[in-house]
């Protein structure tokens, strides 16, 4: 049985963006925006929400490594994509 993960609003939505490319990248395009999704403050400006996504994922990336699943760059800088343990 897997552990209850504690995330942020901001990882919960980094998290549901790669997942909804079932293993293929997901572009950076598609996961840096979707920190702010839902959000009613539409004036952040692109450099914003790439100054937010950078941390947010990181701390997403401490937080599933204890369960053997991790968070891959793409090649070429393209996006991310969620790798568990044992699966390719």
């Amino acid at each position: 049985m897997g552990a209850n993960l504690r995330q942020t609003v901001p990882e919960m939505h980094i998290l549901g963006a790669i997942r909804i490319a079932k293993g293929q990248p997901a572009t950076n395009a598609r996961t840096a925006p979707a920190i702010y999704a839902g959000d009613s403050n539409r004036k952040r400006n692109a450099a914003q929400k790439r100054a937010a996504f950078a941390p947010a994922l990181c701390r997403l990336r401490k937080k599933l490594k204890p369960a053997d699943t991790t968070i891959e760059n793409a090649a070429c800088a393209v996006g991310h994509a969620l790798q568990t343990a044992g699966i390719q």
